[in-house]
C-alpha cells in the first residue's frame, strides 16, 4: 500500500469525513471543510462561512455538491467545482449530523427532532418533533429515501416512516451506551440492518422490519476496549467497520 498523508491545522480537528470518486471532505472543529485529492491528499480547496465547529460533511451523488451541518445550527450547500457557497438553511436547533439522498437532507437536532430539508433549495420540508428524550447524535436514510434510523444519548435507536413522518419502532438494549454527540449510526445498502457502537466498547446490530419486543441485537464485542463512536457499512453490505479507541475493526 502507499500512505499519503493530509495535515490540519492543529486547532482543525476532523469531526466527518466522506469521499466520492476522487476526493475526500473533511468537516473540522475551526468551523472549516477541507477537500482533498484522493490520490495524493493534496488540498482541493476550503469551504468556509460556518461560525462553529463542522459537526458533518458529506458529498452528494454526483461528487458537485458538498452539504456541511454544524453547531452553529446552519446546514450549508457548497458548490465543489467553484468552491462557493450556494445556500444556508438556518435551524432552529444545533445540527449534530445529515444524512443526504438525492434531494433530500434529514438532519439531528439537539433539541430532540430530526428535521427534513429540500437539497435543491435548502427549504424545510417537514420535521418528526421530540422523536427522542434526548439529543439525536445521528441520522440515517435509506437508499429509497423513505426510511430514516436515528440515533440519541437516550441510548435508543428509532426508526421512522418519511412518508408518514412518523415513528414506526425503537430499537434498544441494555449494552447501547451513547456517550457522545458525534455518535454515528449506520443502515446497510438495502435497509435490512442497521448498527450502532457503544461507549463500553460494544458494536450492535439489529434487523429492521421487525417492530416486536423480540428484536435483540446481535452483540459484537471482541475487536474494541473502548469507546466505539463510528460505524459504517460497506458498499456491498456484507461488511461492517467500526472505529474507536485508536483501532478500526472490520467484521464480517
Amino acid at each position: 500500500f502507499e500512505q499519503s498523508v493530509a495535515k490540519v491545522p492543529a486547532i482543525g480537528a476532523v469531526l466527518s469525513l466522506d469521499s466520492v470518486a476522487d476526493m475526500m471532505v473533511a468537516g473540522c472543529v475551526d468551523s472549516t471543510c477541507r477537500i482533498y485529492e484522493l490520490g495524493t491528499l493534496r488540498g482541493r480547496c476550503q469551504l468556509t462561512g460556518h461560525q462553529e465547529k463542522v459537526t458533518a460533511a458529506y458529498f452528494s451523488a454526483d461528487g458537485q455538491r458538498v452539504f456541511s451541518a454544524s453547531s452553529d445550527r446552519t446546514i450549508k450547500s457548497w458548490d465543489v467545482s467553484r468552491g462557493s457557497l450556494t445556500h444556508t438553511s438556518m435551524c432552529f436547533s444545533a445540527c449534530n449530523d445529515i444524512s443526504v439522498i438525492n434531494d433530500r437532507i434529514c438532519s439531528a437536532h439537539f433539541d430532540t427532532t430530526v428535521r427534513f430539508w429540500d437539497a435543491r433549495t435548502g427549504k424545510e420540508s417537514g420535521d418528526i418533533p421530540n422523536l427522542h428524550d434526548r439529543t439525536v447524535t445521528s441520522v440515517r436514510l435509506s437508499q429509497d429515501g423513505n426510511t430514516v434510523v436515528s440515533l440519541s444519548r437516550d441510548n435508543s435507536i428509532r426508526v421512522s416512516d418519511v412518508r408518514m413522518m412518523r415513528m414506526v419502532s425503537t430499537l434498544t438494549s441494555e449494552k447501547l451506551h451513547v456517550s457522545r454527540n458525534h455518535a454515528r449510526v449506520a443502515i446497510s445498502p438495502d435497509a435490512t440492518m442497521c448498527a450502532a457502537g457503544s461507549g463500553n466498547g460494544c458494536v450492535l446490530v439489529w434487523k429492521l422490519g421487525d417492530s416486536s419486543a423480540t428484536n435483540k441485537p446481535t452483540v459484537l464485542n471482541k475487536g474494541h476496549v473502548g469507546n466505539v463512536p463510528c460505524v459504517t457499512w460497506a458498499p456491498d453490505g456484507r461488511g461492517l467497520v467500526s472505529v474507536g479507541d485508536k483501532r478500526v475493526v472490520f467484521w464480517r
